[in-house]
């Protein structure tokens, strides 16, 4: 799957996604739990905005992560984890 073919359909998956997302509402759009979305934050892969109430992310910054971190040998979406034993 060629780039801009990926993103259309991230955003045709994310279509009825919120712009602003919270760290616990990501594993409603995309199978991967709450804790790993903070650990990624935490390492800054995922950007995301300091909110006086916690995390806020752009729905535009959490397709552009999927795009550059999704696998492409799979025929569907998913992200690539790095289990703890391999770091």
């Amino acid at each position: 799957m060629e780039r801009e073919y990926r993103r259309k359909k991230l955003e045709w998956m994310l279509k009825k996604c919120p712009d602003q997302l919270r760290p616990s509402d990501v594993p409603n759009w995309f199978p991967i739990g709450k804790n790993m979305v903070y650990r990624l934050i935490a390492e800054g892969e995922l950007r995301s905005y300091r909110m006086t109430y916690g995390y806020i992310i752009r729905k535009e910054d959490f397709i552009k992560y999927l795009l550059e971190h999704c696998d492409e040998a799979r025929k569907y979406f998913s992200v690539k984890q790095i289990r703890e034993d391999e770091q």
